[in-house]
């Protein structure tokens, strides 16, 4: 994050439909589904000026609508398949963000739904 006071972050949740669905639907955690604590946690952050959730499929995507995400594209094939680094998910979604002017932004954040307990990073505090 940026230094500067008042500097408002571009959040980005990169999401594998692997890692949030099973074979019997969402993956849950104390009821929920373990994505909702990541972009609950997004959606209260007073640092980010918008959230995104970056998706390789379309059950993935449903499911972050369903919780109230952002999820404004599903990532292209390249950038969908084992082996693809974080990085990449990353500068896809920052350059999306930039063409379609969605925030005026220069600064990224980024937390993976894998580790809900990720509420700080995001923090107001």
């Amino acid at each position: 994050m940026s230094s500067e006071p008042g500097t408002r972050a571009l959040g980005i949740i990169p999401v594998r439909e692997a890692d949030v669905l099973s074979a019997g639907g969402p993956i849950l955690l104390a009821g929920r589904p373990l994505l909702a604590y990541t972009i609950d946690a997004a959606r209260e952050s007073s640092r980010l000026a918008r959230v995104v959730v970056s998706t390789d499929g379309e059950a993935a995507a449903d499911l972050a609508r369903s919780l109230g995400a952002d999820v404004p594209f599903l990532r292209p094939p390249e950038l969908a398949r084992p082996g693809v680094g974080i990085w990449q998910v990353l500068q896809h979604c920052t350059a999306w963000s930039r063409t379609s002017r969605v925030t005026d932004s220069t600064v990224s954040s980024c937390s993976k739904p894998v580790t809900p307990s990720g509420r700080g990073a995001w923090s107001t505090r």
